[in-house]
């Protein structure tokens, strides 16, 4: 480092002791060095007062905008840095997100830390001896906006009762961040009963954060039992940490509290994950004894392991350091046949034998396939193969010593009992040799069963992915079609009720057209030829509306300009069509035409009626014309997959069934049967294909 030609950024030394010397070379490598240092860990280093106002004073000289993580933690108590230098650390380091600093008492009042500007993501301040003023300043630090980045607290052994607990728990809650870690660890909080029950309220109403460490606490058979309950309904944490559990002196469980912790197993359908181990105080056992000690508590769980056939929620269980043996081991296994959520054990150091992993295996090859994470049981090998070791030699020393009594003894009764005590003996060496031989093979199916889960379980996960992918993929391509089906619909339908206004206003004209002679409805006469049919259509015509203006303002789009007098324009071509003659047509077919476009019938027959007409348009007075397509080439010049086409016809505004009185046979001959076109043009709509005529 003081080469400066390291790209070096984090440094971790914890749990080294560092002498003076050392550490004098090291500050000055930080120093020298080309890079700033953004980690640092010197925890439990045995560093004093001024080595550690020396490593800040440093980091703040040395881009203190660039250190992410600091971790100054000790187990000494009572150091107290200098306050001007606390004030500086939140101020300074800008980019901090991980500072520890067990050991300080950060919070006393002397000191201010700044919390309110810090973006931390995880606070060590444990060893502070909280007071009232002290839980006062640090929940309302709590409900401030820099909290909300916090992802971890850890305030182990600061001294808090029920009552502080109670009011950091409210603290959480009010300020939103319930996602976070709270640590409790190693705080008297069961010592002040007059504060339990407000906390076991908290606990019981879901108060505080999603994660939280009641570890290392200690309890009597009651207050233990009151808390499980709590904790039973409780519908807000979801990982809890419950090590290192002390009872108090010759306090034993009872079965209110087993059935209890029973109940809390099978109950609560929240906590995904549970860490109910022996860490720092593991029960000490000898090789010279395979079951080692057990406390109340672990056989209290033995029993209740029994409890998690039926839960539903529980996917990562820690029960290592109990010491639960083979019991335990049946009991879990016993559990698992039913138990299709729990997926990560950790079962190590518990002093189980190769009996109870035979256990554990059989049940995870045939029915706990969903147990995909159980790290191997290295110390229980380990103790296993020493004990196993040592047992082989102790029997072979007791059969010898056997096999020389039975030589030199010449009663017949202690003979026949010498001799049963050998059998038993060599029956004993037998298999403990035999499982000194096999325990490295169960261990090993229990780990092949557990790596064929979790290849499963992976196959399973991406082929839930793959189908997933296809469902979103169909799911977005379905609803584009949706979306392009309903603006064709809405395109078509749109076009259909204007026509069915228009049609509702000519229906309406035709009974009056019915009612009244032929010359009333029209200026000029109209020959009455046989070929035409005139029906009036029932009540129930489909086609027969009560409103005439069903889209008003479609009708005033549709209209046309006034034709010209000699004949008709195209809009797309400069061509003048003049109407021919009936013998001038192709095949005969009223409506067939050649190679010239069919004469618009509507165009050479004006409306001349007045505005206070009953016949008038809804628009007459503004305009004085309307246009109608010869519908005659329905069946020979029918577009019928255009949009606006019903059987070749055009669906069109409202037409005007006028002729001039001038009229040549021709011009006559051109105009159509409306009763019959409403008719056909009705049944095209509203008739399915098979009733079509």
């Amino acid at each position: 480092m003081q080469s400066g030609e390291t790209n070096l950024s984090r440094l971790s030394l914890g749990k080294n002791k560092i002498s003076r010397a050392d550490f004098q070379e090291l500050i000055e490598g930080i120093r020298r060095h080309r890079k700033s240092i953004k980690e640092l860990y010197l925890h439990e280093c045995g560093l004093e007062k001024d080595m550690i106002e020396m490593v800040l004073w440093t980091l703040m000289e040395k881009n203190p905008e660039q250190m992410i993580s600091l971790d100054l933690s000790t187990d000494a108590q009572d150091i107290a840095i200098n306050p001007n230098l606390v004030a500086k650390i939140i101020h300074t380091f800008r980019r901090l997100e991980i500072l520890r600093m067990r050991g300080y008492d950060l919070l006393n009042l002397k000191y201010d830390f700044g919390l309110e500007n810090s973006r931390l993501r995880e606070l060590d301040i444990s060893g502070s001896k909280l007071s009232t003023d002290t839980v006062a300043r640090l929940c309302k630090w709590i409900q401030m906006t820099s909290f909300r980045t916090i992802e971890a607290l850890h305030l182990v052994n600061c001294g808090l009762n029920g009552g502080y607990v109670y009011e950091l728990l409210c603290s959480i809650s009010r300020s939103g961040n319930r996602q976070m870690h709270l640590n409790l660890a190693e705080n008297p909080v069961m010592k002040e009963v007059m504060h339990l029950p407000k906390l076991y309220s908290a606990i019981m109403q879901g108060e505080g954060p999603s994660s939280i460490s009641f570890a290392g606490i200690e309890w009597d058979d009651s207050t233990l039992r009151e808390f499980i309950d709590c904790l039973r309904d409780n519908q807000t944490i979801t990982h809890l940490i419950f090590s290192d559990i002390k009872l108090r002196e010759k306090e034993e469980i009872s079965e209110d509290t087993v059935r209890m912790l029973t109940s809390f197993f099978e109950r609560n359908m929240v906590i995904r994950e549970l860490e109910l181990n022996y860490k720092k105080s593991k029960l000490s056992r000898s090789p010279f004894n395979s079951s080692g000690t057990k406390s109340s508590f672990t056989n209290a769980v033995v029993r209740a392991l029994y409890g998690l056939r039926h839960n539903s929620s529980l996917q990562y269980l820690d029960i290592s350091g109990l010491n639960i043996g083979d019991a335990g081991a049946l009991s879990l296994s016993r559990a698992l046949k039913t138990n299709r959520v729990l997926q990560s054990i950790i079962i190590d150091d518990n002093s189980i034998t190769i009996e109870g992993y035979r256990y554990l295996v059989k049940v995870i090859q045939e029915s706990a396939t969903q147990v995909i994470d159980m790290p191997i049981p290295r110390n229980d090998l380990r103790f296993q193969l020493r004990y196993l070791a040592y047992r082989v030699e102790e029997l072979v020393i007791s059969q010898n010593e056997a096999q020389f009594f039975l030589i030199h003894t010449v009663s017949g009764e202690k003979k026949r009992a010498k001799t049963h005590e050998l059998e038993m003996i060599v029956q004993e060496r037998k298999s403990c040799e035999l499982a000194l031989k096999s325990i490295h093979g169960v261990i090993g199916s229990l780990m092949i069963a557990i790596r064929k889960n979790t290849r499963h379980f992976i196959e399973q996960r991406n082929r839930d992915m793959e189908f997933q992918l296809q469902a979103q993929t169909a799911a977005q391509e379905l609803s584009t079609a949706q979306v392009r089906l309903q603006g064709r619909a809405n395109s078509v339908d749109s076009f259909k009720l204007s026509t069915m206004g228009g049609r509702t206003d000519s229906g309406s004209r035709r009974g009056s057209l019915a009612s009244s002679s032929t010359s009333s409805s029209v200026r000029g006469s109209r020959n009455n030829s046989g070929s035409y049919s005139h029906q009036q259509p029932s009540s129930h015509h489909p086609l027969v509306r009560g409103s005439t203006i069903l889209n008003y303002d479609f009708y005033a789009r549709s209209m046309s300009p006034p034709p010209s007098s000699n004949g008709y324009t195209s809009p797309s071509m400069n061509h003048v069509y003049l109407p021919r003659s009936k013998s001038e047509t192709v095949g005969g077919k009223p409506h067939s035409f050649g190679s010239q476009l069919p004469p618009t019938p509507g165009e050479y027959y004006r409306p001349d009626f007045s505005d206070n007409s009953p016949l008038s348009p809804p628009l007459a007075s503004a305009y004085s014309t309307s246009h109608v397509d010869d519908p005659g080439f329905i069946e020979d010049f029918g577009c019928v997959d255009d949009l606006g086409y019903v059987d070749g016809f055009e669906l069109g505004p409202e037409p005007s069934y006028f002729q001039k009185p001038n009229a040549s046979k021709a011009d006559l001959d051109s105009i159509w049967d409306e009763d019959r076109v409403v008719d056909h043009l009705s049944r095209s709509l509203y008739l399915s294909s098979d009733a079509r005529e």
